[in-house]
């Protein structure tokens, strides 16, 4: 039995220490008390470090431990107060989502001053412009298009408005922008190659991505990105509501802090359920080891 164990979320583990190798784990502690003074560790089941390794490249952060686990990334806060109007009991069917929803697509950029990491922006670049291209073709009162950051209230306003919203890679796989979509109710529609491999929560727990998303090979994208919105705006009227109904479904597992049905509880428990199934821990020791933190 492993009595050790890393979860990843964003730039934060939740270690259970002796996982990773010695001299990183070091370095990382190291690197830590450096910029914030003493760090406080116990012999608990796990303590929550900051992930201050920069490792390069980023599919190097699996390697660390057979006994990691993904964990959804938070979603934009603002979102939360558009929860209720997005319950299922509000936007039930696909046509009361359809009209609420005004916008097809949306995508909201970073802007040209945000530094990726070497050799990345290039490729990044070139799918964004791709879909700026493309995005001059359609009506401009079915897309809502911004390259540039929003003040978060106006963000998620834009989010819960749409039906699609395009998610391209960034420095790498994993992408704030699916956990905001999902918060808010949008299809994500992802041009991210790798992203089911290394970017999803729970390390595939929950097996039915494509269920609720459309993903298109990001060497698609670039050739012909009209064909993958075509795609999904002509999809057969059984298998959008098949999609719709399958993410009203999901949110509550990849969703921190939702308003209806209990979400955030149900989150947490499939994170310790993914725990349990990949480091065969006692999952009642986990949960007291927790609950020692709130």
């Amino acid at each position: 039995r492993s009595d050790k164990c890393i979860l990843r979320y964003c730039d934060r583990r939740i270690h259970l220490s002796g996982t990773q190798p010695t001299d990183d784990y070091q370095k990382m502690i190291a690197s830590k008390q450096q910029q914030h003074g003493p760090i406080h560790t116990s012999n608990a089941v796990f303590d929550i470090l900051p992930d201050a390794r920069a490792l390069r490249p980023w599919w190097r952060q699996g390697q660390d431990h057979r006994c990691t686990v993904n964990v959804p990334f938070r979603s934009q806060p603002a979102i939360a107060k558009h929860h209720p109007p997005i319950a299922p009991q509000n936007q039930q069917t696909l046509e009361e989502w359809i009209a609420a929803r005004p916008y097809q697509f949306h995508f909201v950029g970073v802007g040209d001053d945000y530094k990726y990491h070497p050799g990345q922006a290039e490729g990044v670049h070139a799918l964004i412009q791709t879909w700026h291209q493309t995005a001059k073709q359609l009506p401009p009162t079915k897309v809502f298009n911004v390259d540039a950051r929003l003040p978060p209230e106006e963000f998620a306003e834009s989010l819960a408005k749409s039906q699609f919203c395009i998610m391209i890679r960034g420095d790498d796989p994993t992408r704030s922008r699916f956990a905001d979509a999902i918060s808010a109710g949008c299809i994500p529609l992802i041009i991210s190659d790798g992203f089911f491999d290394f970017g999803i929560g729970y390390d595939r727990r929950v097996r039915n991505y494509d269920a609720f998303t459309i993903s298109i090979p990001e060497s698609h994208w670039i050739e012909h990105a009209a064909s993958a919105l075509m795609y999904a705006v002509t999809m057969p009227r059984n298998e959008l509501r098949f999609m719709h109904r399958s993410l009203m479904e999901v949110r509550p597992k990849l969703v921190f802090h939702m308003d209806d049905d209990g979400g955030s509880s149900q989150v947490v428990e499939s994170i310790f359920q993914s725990l349990n199934e990949r480091c065969q821990l006692d999952p009642e020791e986990l949960v007291r080891d927790y609950s020692s933190k709130l």
